[in-house]
């Protein structure tokens, strides 16, 4: 099945917001096998949006068309697919009482505008929205189905789950069967990993693989899909194609079967019984923000430290005000005293814990300004504690601001994952960086 997505709003075509849905779309279509062919991006414009769904017709078997289906003026979209298909629009009573229902729940008046949710082309099939009061739709017009949906992404991915996709397999005449896996991972540039897996699989038949490389700054992702005749057989040959890669790739793999550093990370530390205390600073909090972005990560996060400014790294993490003088702020010396001090702090508990801390320059600063560090060319110190030991490790970052502080937040929690996975730590390197040394307590 081809598929078009389109996306409609003002907002989006001048820059004012990003499209955060039509990738995510396109990686749902993926994983179910269905061949995306376009990504558009068009005006709240009855002329623009006409045109672009004509241009789909003739190239899809779907199109799906997100936004505009609110109650304001600009929200077009059920009219003018109502008038594309020929249909008139006809009010649904039970999404009105739904939408009745709603709006007093929160003792709210239902208006006139706010109605205009529950008109559909006549014969269009309905799908719910629980999440919010714009339902979706979809009718057929010269074989091809066209979708509206919601354009606000916690209502429009829900129903893409749990509605659109059923709705369009159930439409989808398969004769083969495709399933995906996705690997994550970190230490290597794309470049390097493609040359790894330039040989991965000679010798094997590869028929109906595809395989595809995304670079995720800071990681690599390694995408997987497969088709084939029979489910099992294919479910099988994935499985095996994935322990193959997973083998060439070693300890860099984060995870294969899509989960974020953070969730791997927090089943590790569930996985041993340990909590986990982080003491932050050139990250500003982002990585306890990676950290508690995982449901029932209060299990074992136990909670942290900003301390940007060095009298708080004194006063709260206990660093010494020598090493700090004598190693400067950004030292793996520093970087330990403020793991141990995370440890240290009042209500984390006893035994059971593991602290992680740094510390880094996230813009270079002049070399004549006195603030430089224990090497010339370290920006960056991350530092370990845990019950069997500690370890540091000083780097040398590139990009801007807002990618060295992603990249550091990745760095600790992968510092994190191997210690967890008792991975190599003392003579672990990540090349991406032009200087690293490391020291254990």
């Amino acid at each position: 099945m081809k598929i078009t997505i389109v996306a409609t709003g003002d907002e989006l075509v001048k820059g004012l917001v990003h499209d955060t849905n039509s990738p995510a779309l396109a990686r749902k279509f993926r994983e179910k096998g269905f061949e995306v062919v376009a990504h558009m991006v068009v005006r709240d414009s009855k002329e623009e949006l006409a045109s672009a769904l004509s241009w789909a017709l003739e190239r899809s078997d779907a199109v799906l068309v997100t936004g505009g289906l609110g109650p304001t003026q600009d929200d077009i979209n059920r009219e003018v697919v109502a008038e594309f298909v020929g249909r008139p629009l006809e009010r649904d009573p039970d999404v009105l009482r739904r939408l009745e229902g709603f709006f007093l729940s929160r003792g709210l008046p239902l208006t006139h505008n706010n109605e205009k949710q529950a008109d559909f082309p006549r014969g269009a099939t309905v799908f719910p929205n629980p999440r919010g009061t714009a339902p979706g739709f979809a009718v057929e017009k010269d074989g091809t189905q066209i979708i509206c949906a919601p354009g606000v992404p916690r209502e429009l991915l829900p129903m893409i789950d749990e509605s659109i996709l059923p709705f369009l397999e159930g439409r989808c005449a398969r004769d083969e069967y495709v399933c995906s896996a996705t690997l994550k991972t970190f230490g290597l540039t794309e470049s390097r990993i493609d040359e790894l897996l330039a040989n991965a699989f000679q010798g094997v038949d590869t028929r109906g693989l595809t395989l595809g490389l995304i670079a995720s700054f800071p990681e690599v992702h390694i995408v997987l899909t497969l088709s084939g005749e029979d489910h099992s057989r294919t479910t099988r040959r994935l499985h095996l194609f994935r322990e193959r890669l997973e083998g060439v790739l070693g300890d860099i793999v984060v995870s294969s079967d899509g989960s974020t550093m953070e969730e791997v990370v927090g089943h590790g530390l569930r996985e041993r019984g340990l909590g986990l205390v982080v003491a932050e600073s050139c990250t500003g909090g982002l990585i306890g923000d990676r950290i508690t972005r995982v449901s029932g990560s209060s299990a074992y996060f136990l909670g942290g430290v900003i301390a940007y400014n060095e009298a708080l790294k004194v006063s709260l993490l206990g660093v010494r005000a020598s090493t700090i003088e004598r190693t400067g702020v950004v030292s793996i010396e520093t970087a330990f005293e403020m793991a141990r001090g995370a440890l240290n702090l009042r209500g984390t508990g006893g035994a059971g814990r593991v602290g992680v801390a740094v510390t880094g320059w996230m813009e270079d600063p002049p070399a004549q300004s006195g603030r430089g560090s224990g090497s010339a060319r370290t920006n960056f110190c991350c530092a370990l504690v845990a019950p069997d030991g500690g370890w540091a490790k000083g780097f040398s970052l590139f990009g801007d601001r807002l990618q060295r502080k992603l990249l550091s937040s990745e760095i600790a929690l992968e510092m994190l994952r191997r210690y967890l996975k008792s991975l190599e730590l003392d003579r672990w390197a990540y090349p991406l960086v032009t200087e690293e040394r490391t020291e254990r307590w």
